[in-house]
């Protein structure tokens, strides 16, 4: 018998038979010694399970195994892909916060000194306007660009005609 050396152990094997159909099937052999009242092995007794479709079942749950297996060291690539990807995000997402907050200082510095300007400008402005010294700016061709009021009195001519002449034309050589 085959894997079997008849010393009185009880044993299993699997075998193939060949049907009429030309297709094989595998079978489960058992043996079991039968024995007398002394313990002699009188006979043997065995049976024959038809395991094919058991063994069809352990290599598709084989194959299945190791597909899982392939799957899941996939998913665990994906998984680390996703994890570096989303560590690269919050990094990036922070540096973009630490720069919003950069950028909203500055407006807000910005914002300050503009304030600040426009006050000392009002400021400028009404010492120019109320002063009571005559007072002009010219461009590089001594055009008038601005004229106070009290220079329009000196000069007798209305500040708006003073605007883009010339020194010379407005004030002519004495």
């Amino acid at each position: 018998l085959p894997g079997g050396d008849l010393s009185g152990e009880d044993f299993t094997f699997e075998y193939r038979l060949r049907h009429a159909d030309g297709g094989y099937r595998w079978y489960l052999g058992r043996v079991v010694a039968e024995r007398d009242g002394d313990g002699a092995v009188r006979r043997w007794v065995g049976t024959g399970t038809d395991i094919t479709d058991q063994q069809a079942a352990a290599v598709a749950l084989r194959e299945a195994n190791a597909q899982l297996e392939e799957q899941g060291l996939e998913l665990e690539l994906a998984n680390q892909t996703l994890q570096d990807q989303t560590a690269e995000l919050e990094a990036a997402t922070e540096e973009l916060q630490a720069t919003a907050a950069d950028l909203e200082a500055q407006v807000d510095a910005a914002r300050r000194a503009n304030a600040a300007l426009e006050a000392s400008y009002a400021e400028l402005d009404l010492l120019y306007r109320t002063t009571p010294v005559g007072l002009a700016v010219v461009d590089r061709e001594l055009r008038y660009v601005r004229v106070n009021d009290h220079l329009a009195e000196i000069n007798g001519v209305p500040a708006a005609a003073h605007v883009g002449r010339r020194v010379r034309e407005v004030v002519p050589a004495i």
